[in-house]
């Protein structure tokens, strides 16, 4: 059913029924779940190497800064 703007709150409300029937029927399929664990594996890869990359940065930096503040200061009398 598709949704126009001449439709009426009573067609809007059956093609919500119509579309809430529809999700709750489905069934997750083998091959579906497969496809998502695929895609949450390769996700959490990339994640994690993206935390590797910032940590990384992160440690430059922080060493930087400390061997920066290692340098001994100069004073003039």
């Amino acid at each position: 059913m598709s949704i126009t703007s001449k439709s009426t709150k009573h067609d809007i409300y059956q093609a919500y029924l119509a579309l809430q029937h529809e999700q709750q029927s489905q069934t997750v399929t083998k091959a579906q779940a497969i496809n998502t664990a695929r895609v949450v594996a390769k996700e959490t890869q990339l994640l994690v190497r993206d935390c590797r990359i910032a940590g990384s940065v992160a440690a430059q930096w922080i060493s930087r800064v400390v061997d920066e503040l290692r340098q001994p200061v100069l004073r003039s009398s």
